[in-house]
C-alpha cells in the first residue's frame, strides 16, 4: 500500500499544477501486462563472482513497480547492487536473502525491453554442487491511471559447479652424474612438498647402458601402500596411495649398475603422475631429467682378449659385409650382445652364424631400428679364434660421402663356468661414398645432379665434371660423358657467364647485347616467368635482378664507355 498512498501524494501535486497549468492535462490509457526477465552465467563455480541483469520488456505507461529478488544465502552472497533507470523515485535494500527495488515513473517510459538494474553476486566457497536460481517477484505495479498492472516475474537458474584447485609441485635430485662400466651411481628423488597423498612415478632409463641395483623407498612413502615394479627394462614403476601425511619430502632413491665399457652421454628421467593431495585435489609437477656420462674405461678390457667388428663396403654390390669375431683365449662361454648401426644408412639384408657354440640365438626384430642382439652359450669355454657373426647390409644412398659407426656392445659376458670375463669390445666404421640418382636404372638413389648453362639447368644421371676453358675456346660440361659446349668465348667466374673478361648479358638470347636486351631485363623485372632470363644479369652484384640492372644496361647501350659491364 506505501505505493498507492505515495502515488496519491504525487498525484495530488499533479492536479495542483494541472489547474494551474490546464494545457498540459494529458488522458493515459491503461497499458497492457509487462513480462520481467534476466540473465546470469548458467554455470557458476564455487568462489566465483557474476553479474545478473534484470530486465522489464516495457517501461511506456509505467507509473509504480515494485521488485524483489529472492535468493539462497547458503550458496549465494550480493557484493553490491546497481540502478539503471531515471525515475522520480526509486528505493533499493539488500537483505540477507533479497534485493527490493521499489520505482516510481513519469508514464513516458521506453517501448522497448529495458535494463532495470543488475547486481553482482558470489557463489560461496562451501557452497552445494547442483541447481540454484534468481527468484524475482512483483508485488505493487501501477500504471498511469493507478489502475493495477499485470507484470509477470521470473526465475533465473544456473549450476554451482565444484571448483578444481590445480597445484603444482617440483621435483629435485641430482643434475649430473659421472660413472664407467660396473659403476653403481645412486639417485634420490624428493618432491618440493610433502602434501602428496597418492600417485605414481615412471623413471626412464636405458636399458642397454644401466640396470637397476636397488631401490629404496623414502620418508613419503612410510605408511602409505606402495608398488614398485623394476621387471620391465628401461623403466622403475612407483605407485603409492596413502590419507595422510608424515612431513617428508624424500620419495624414492633408485641406484644404477652401468653395463657398457663406452664414451656415451645418456639421460635418466623422472616423470611423475596422477599426484593428488589427502583432499584429492591434483597436483602438476614438471619432470626431471639427469644427465649421466659413461667414461670408456681402458683399465677394464685393455689387456681383455678382443673381440672387433670389421666392416666393409663393394662398390660394385653396394653393399656392407660386417663381421664379428673373436679373439683367441677368450674364455667366452655366456654372453649377450648388442651391434648398433645407423639405420637411415644400413638395412640389413642377412646374417650367417659363424661360432661354434652349444647355444647360438638371434633377434633381428628391431633392425628397422638400427639394433641386432644376438647371445652365446657355450657350455666350454672357447679358446680359438672365432667368427662369431657375419652381416650384410644394403647401403642406404646419399648425397654425401659418410663414415658410419658399427657400435658393439656386451653384457652379462662369463665363463663355462659363470665367472665374470673381460672382453675388448672394439666398434667398426665403413665409409660410404656419395651416390646420386640413376633415374633409368633399378637402382635410384637421391639426387639428380645439374650443370648450369648461363643460368639454364641440364640434369645429368651420373657424376659431371667441367673442363678448361679460355676465351678461344668454349667450355665443356660433361654429363653422362657426353660434352655440352657453352658459346665460343664465354667463360665461367662463380655464377656469372662472361665473356673475354666482361659480363655477357644478352638477357633475349639472340647472340648480342643491344638496347633490346634492357628492355626485356626491364620486363623480366615485373614478369619473370614470361621474361625468362637466358644469362646472368645481376650488373651490379647486390644478389639481385632488379631496375637498377636494366638502367645501367641501357646505359651501357648507349655510353658504353661511361657504363662498361664487369
Amino acid at each position: 500500500m506505501r505505493f498507492r498512498k505515495v502515488w496519491l501524494a504525487m498525484l495530488s501535486l499533479l492536479c495542483a499544477v494541472s489547474l494551474l497549468f490546464p494545457v498540459l492535462t494529458v488522458s493515459v490509457s491503461a497499458v497492457t501486462a509487462r513480462a520481467i526477465t534476466a540473465s546470469t552465467n548458467s554455470t557458476m563455480p564455487q568462489g566465483n563472482s557474476a553479474y545478473t541483469y534484470v530486465y522489464i520488456d516495457s517501461t511506456k505507461g509505467l507509473a509504480a513497480l515494485d521488485i524483489m529478488v529472492h535468493f539462497d544465502s547458503t550458496k549465494v552472497k550480493i557484493n553490491a547492487v546497481y540502478n539503471m533507470v531515471d525515475c522520480l523515485l526509486y528505493d533499493s535494500v539488500v537483505g540477507t536473502d533479497t534485493i527490493q527495488f521499489s520505482y516510481i515513473f513519469d508514464g513516458q517510459g521506453s517501448a522497448s525491453k529495458t535494463c532495470l538494474f543488475f547486481f553482482d553476486y558470489q557463489v560461496l566457497s562451501d557452497a552445494k554442487v547442483g541447481e540454484s536460481a534468481f527468484l524475482i517477484t512483483v508485488g505493487e505495479a501501477y500504471d498511469s491511471g493507478l489502475n493495477d498492472l499485470t507484470v509477470s516475474g521470473f526465475r533465473c537458474p544456473f549450476t554451482i559447479t565444484e571448483t578444481v584447485t590445480n597445484k603444482s609441485c617440483s621435483v629435485y635430485g641430482t643434475s649430473a652424474v659421472s660413472t664407467a662400466v660396473e659403476r653403481e651411481f645412486t639417485l634420490n628423488y624428493r618432491f618440493g612438498t610433502y602434501q602428496i597423498a597418492s600417485g605414481s612415478a615412471v623413471i626412464s632409463y636405458d636399458p642397454e647402458l644401466f640396470e637397476v641395483a636397488e631401490v629404496t623407498p623414502g620418508g613419503m612413502l612410510t605408511d602409505k601402500i606402495t608398488d614398485t615394479n623394476t621387471a620391465l627394462p628401461g623403466a622403475v614403476y612407483v605407485s603409492f596411495v596413502g590419507t595422510a601425511y608424515n612431513y617428508s619430502t624424500d620419495f624414492v632413491s633408485v641406484t644404477f649398475r652401468t653395463r657398457k665399457n663406452v664414451t656415451q652421454t645418456s639421460a635418466i628421467t623422472f616423470k611423475a603422475t596422477e599426484l593428488c593431495d589427502a583432499e584429492l585435489y591434483p597436483l602438476a609437477c614438471k619432470d626431471y631429467t639427469t644427465t649421466v656420462s659413461v667414461t670408456y674405461d681402458d683399465s677394464y678390457v685393455g689387456d681383455a682378449p678382443k673381440m672387433p667388428v670389421t666392416a666393409t663396403y663393394d662398390k660394385g654390390t653396394r653393399q656392407v659385409t660386417a663381421v664379428v669375431s673373436l679373439e683367441e683365449n677368450s674364455h667366452l662361454g655366456a654372453g649377450d650382445f648388442i651391434l648398433r648401426f645407423d639405420q637411415t644408412r644400413l638395412a640389413l639384408v642377412g646374417y650367417e652364424k659363424g661360432i661354434a657354440s652349444d647355444f647360438f640365438t638371434v633377434n633381428d626384430k628391431e633392425a628397422d631400428s638400427g639394433f641386432f642382439k644376438f647371445s652365446v652359450i657355450s657350455l666350454t669355454d672357447i679358446v680359438t679364434a672365432q667368427t662369431v657373426v657375419t652381416l650384410t647390409f644394403d647401403a642406404i644412398p646419399t648425397c654425401e660421402e659418410q663414415t658410419v659407426l658399427l657400435e658393439l656392445g656386451g653384457s652379462m659376458l662369463a665363463d663355462s663356468l659363470t665367472n665374470t670375463i673381460a672382453l675388448n669390445l672394439i666398434d667398426g666404421y665403413v665409409t660410404l661414398p656419395e651416390q646420386h640418382t640413376f633415374p633409368n636404372g633399378s637402382n635410384s638413389p637421391c639426387l639428380t645432379k645439374t650443370c648450369t648453362v648461363c643460368g639454364k639447368t641440364v640434369e645429368a644421371t651420373q657424376d659431371h665434371t667441367w673442363q678448361a676453358a679460355d676465351c678461344a675456346a668454349p667450355k665443356v660440361c660433361t654429363v653422362c660423358g657426353m660434352a655440352s659446349a657453352l658459346p665460343l668465348g664465354h667463360l665461367w667466374a662463380g655464377n656469372n657467364c662472361q665473356r673475354c673478361g666482361h659480363i655477357h648479358v644478352d638477357a633475349n638470347g639472340d647472340g648480342l647485347v643491344l638496347s633490346d636486351d634492357a628492355v626485356y631485363l626491364l620486363y623480366h623485372t615485373l614478369l619473370s616467368t614470361e621474361y625468362p632470363l637466358s644469362c646472368i644479369a645481376d650488373i651490379d652484384g647486390n644478389g639481385t635482378v632488379d631496375g637498377d640492372d636494366a638502367i645501367y644496361l641501357l646505359y651501357y647501350c648507349l655510353l658504353p664507355e661511361m657504363y662498361p659491364l664487369g
